[in-house]
């Protein structure tokens, strides 16, 4: 089985909710090879995210974990990718990108189940 990662908006936050279980059937998810997330993770290192739950906020993609992502961090996520050179050639990049400017429109977090 490939090493992927899982990005999804969360229709309705629940701000006391803690999001370390796996599941995934609840929310429309874009896939990610991690091979392709090698390349812009180190970038994404600094934007400010929660991990498992928003009394745990730290920064980055919890790799190996769950991460909630804001809507400012999704606008930055999305230009991130954007700029990459194999955007153009990787519909899953294309995917997430629109993904997260929905989140960012929607004023949504996105849900992220690392691999």
């Amino acid at each position: 089985m490939p090493c992927i990662h899982q990005f999804g908006i969360i229709p309705q936050l629940d701000p006391d909710y803690d999001y370390q279980r796996y599941e995934p059937e609840k929310y429309d998810m874009v896939v990610v090879d991690d091979d392709l997330l090698e390349s812009w993770y180190p970038e994404a290192a600094s934007l400010p995210t929660y991990f498992h739950q928003l009394t745990r906020p730290d920064f980055g993609l919890a790799r190996y974990g769950i991460t909630l992502i804001p809507p400012e961090s999704c606008e930055k996520l999305a230009f991130l990718l954007f700029d990459l050179p194999e955007f153009e050639s990787e519909p899953c990049l294309q995917e997430l990108f629109q993904l997260l400017q929905t989140a960012k429109k929607l004023d949504k977090f996105v849900l992220h189940y690392g691999v």
